[in-house]
Parts: C-alpha cells; sequence; structure tokens
C-alpha cells in the first residue's frame, strides 16, 4: 500500500493473543492438516506464549499506523 506505514518492534505478551490469530489466519489449512480441526484459540496461545518465554528478546512484532499486529517473527 502506497503511503503505508509499519513499526516494527519487539514483543510483548500482551501481544501473544494476536499474533496466535494472526497464525491461525495465515496458515488456517496447515492449522487444520496438523491438527486435524482448528484448535481452541487458548491453545494457540499457549504454543506462541511458550517460545516467546523461551527467547523473548528474539521476538518482533510489525504494527500497522493504526497499532494493529500485521506480522511477527
Amino acid at each position: 500500500m502506497e503511503g503505508s506505514l509499519m513499526h516494527v518492534t519487539r514483543t510483548v505478551e500482551a501481544n501473544i493473543k494476536a499474533i496466535a490469530a494472526l497464525f491461525t489466519v495465515c496458515f488456517y489449512d496447515s492449522v487444520i492438516h496438523h491438527c486435524g480441526k482448528l484448535p481452541k484459540p487458548q491453545a494457540m496461545e499457549d504454543v506462541f506464549t511458550l517460545v516467546f518465554r523461551a527467547e523473548p528478546a528474539a521476538a518482533l512484532v510489525a504494527k500497522d499506523e493504526k497499532g494493529t499486529i500485521i506480522g511477527y517473527c
């Protein structure tokens, strides 16, 4: 998008819910393939919480101009 800005920063634990939701939407087919069905949101949040707590300084998020998380790594 022309003129759009995004901001990349280290994530905080409060972002985990949005990261898990974004992953589930973006990788829906893979989630269904590996899990057999769509897991409860809390299950996905638990996975990302574990990863975040293992290496919090390595977790980044990208936010749009409104502060919505649009990416992560």
